[in-house]
């Protein structure tokens, strides 16, 4: 999930393994647009030529395959049908690895790691025939903790929402923050980390993608 591509193989153990000297680190163009070697060359030459040859579009994809492309990372581990790293933006996810939870538990998934699954659960999303990751999310930008940026984007579908008189005095949280309240941040209990001057590990605190009403029980005080 934190890098580009790495050659794979099985061992005589059957469990893969990685070439070190293959891996690339982070994440880049490649990991979402597909390999790019034939689209630099092609372009190189053509460079009259605007339009995107050898390149994965986005705008081209359908919305399950731009659900795949971010859920190949962002689904919490999976089961593989074939090596890492094979698939590419476009194919189908489930051809290539299987998720290890069942529909009907989606809403209880921890907040680390699967992102997509806890999307899935949201009505949000189930009532929605378009919405995916490229709704709320431009992953061409680097946007963290801009909650009014968020907040903005989730006005676009919810204009005419129903608060209660307590939250409908306060316009600034409504045109500002709906995220802190419909997607809190939540204790992980898959990622705990060791603090200075704390005897128990902690737990890592991350924001739910469970898009719903929460009680004030459920939110981490701040």
């Amino acid at each position: 999930c934190h890098s580009t591509y790495a050659q794979s193989r099985i061992d005589e153990n059957g469990l893969t393994t990685f070439k070190k000297s293959s891996i690339v680190y982070g994440i880049d163009c490649e990991r979402c647009h597909g390999p790019a070697a034939k689209h630099v060359a092609f372009h190189d030459a053509s460079p009259e030529i605007k339009e995107a040859k050898y390149i994965s579009s986005f705008s081209a994809l359908t919305r399950q395959q731009r659900l795949d492309a971010c859920a190949v990372c962002h689904s919490g581990f999976r089961d593989h049908i074939r090596e890492p790293f094979a698939f590419q933006t476009g194919d189908t996810l489930d051809q290539f690895s299987s998720a290890r939870y069942s529909l009907d538990s989606i809403s209880t998934l921890d907040v680390h790691g699967n992102q997509y699954g806890l999307l899935l659960s949201s009505k949000c999303f189930q009532q929605s025939a378009q919405m995916d990751c490229s709704s709320c999310h431009d992953v061409h930008q680097d946007e963290a903790g801009k909650l009014k940026v968020f907040s903005q984007r989730c006005i676009t579908c919810h204009q005419d929402v129903e608060h209660s008189k307590k939250v409908i005095a306060s316009q600034k949280m409504i045109s500002n923050n709906c995220i802190d309240c419909h997607m809190p941040m939540m204790q992980s209990s898959a990622i705990t980390l060791d603090v200075n001057n704390r005897d128990k590990k902690v737990a890592d605190e991350l924001r739910t993608h469970r898009i719903a009403i929460y009680s004030s029980a459920e939110k981490i005080k701040k």
